[in-house]
Formats: structure tokens, sequence, C-alpha cells
């Protein structure tokens, strides 16, 4: 991916439903955690699973959070 500020990122995130809508059921599913707080969690992990590195991707099923859900 192109090398985009924190600006960019977050106007592309709020500019795409699929990925807002990501962010805000994210949220809804933890009491003390709000859409801002995930972007920026985002931002600073740079788009990237703070465990294993690869890309976070914007599948609810399939990412949890800032990982992706174990499998077995």
């Amino acid at each position: 991916m192109p090398y985009m500020d924190n600006r960019q990122v977050v106007s592309n995130i709020a500019n795409d439903p699929e990925k807002l809508s990501f962010f805000k059921t994210k949220a809804q599913a933890y009491k003390y955690v709000s859409v801002p707080s995930l972007i920026k969690l985002y931002l600073k992990q740079e788009g990237r699973c703070a465990l294993c590195g690869d890309d976070i991707l914007f599948d609810t099923g399939k990412t949890h959070i800032d990982h992706m859900i174990p499998k077995a």
C-alpha cells in the first residue's frame, strides 16, 4: 500500500462504508471501546496485527479487533 498520512487513512476509513462498519461493529462489542480509539490503534499499528504482523482485514468474522481469530 502506498504511504498515506494519518489524515488520509482516517478519511479513507470514514468514506468507506465497509471499513467504517467494521470499526463500529467492533466498538459496539466492548463496553469501553470507541470507534476513534480503534482507529487510533489501527494507525498506531500501521494497519497490521500486533501479534503476527499481517495486514488487518476489514472482516468482522475473521478479525478480532487487532488480530486474526485462530481457527483452532
